[in-house]
């Protein structure tokens, strides 16, 4: 992950451009998904037992993304 540039907005507020390579975005994902599988009913399975692929298809590519750019966020540290 790369902090690309950090510019001081006004109000006390900073607005970040980063970058986070495929690799490590996907190993978020999937972190995502082991976490959060247990939670998401879907039919013909049990509860926890679903792939990643039906459950995506179901509710979108996208369904894990906000938590795991949330879990990417964490470890970013001042450049």
């Amino acid at each position: 992950m790369n902090v690309k540039s950090v510019e001081k907005q006004e109000k006390s507020t900073v607005e970040l451009v980063i970058e986070i390579g495929k690799e490590e975005f996907e190993a978020a994902v999937e972190k995502v998904y082991k976490k959060q599988r247990g939670k998401i009913s879907v039919p013909g399975f049990r509860k926890g037992k679903a792939p990643r692929k039906i459950i995506e298809g179901m509710y979108g590519a996208e369904v894990f993304f906000e938590e795991a750019i949330n879990l990417s966020l964490i470890h970013i540290s001042e450049p």
